[in-house]
């Protein structure tokens, strides 16, 4: 029984294809985690400032 080397591109590259897909929309959520986290820790650390602002007794 011999079997045909051609039987196994076409899903090979459908493969490749789809794993390239998931890659790629893994990256993009990695990214958007990153940007998020990084804007919630600007905020934190904005807030934190105005609050230390607020409860001094300085005049602004």
């Amino acid at each position: 029984m011999t079997i045909k080397k051609d039987k196994f591109r076409l899903p090979l590259a459908a493969m490749l294809a789809i794993a390239d897909i998931v890659t790629s929309i893994n990256n993009n959520f990695v990214l958007n985690r990153q940007q998020y986290e990084h804007k919630l820790e600007k905020n934190i650390y904005y807030s934190l400032f105005l609050r230390t602002l607020l409860d001094t007794d300085c005049a602004i």
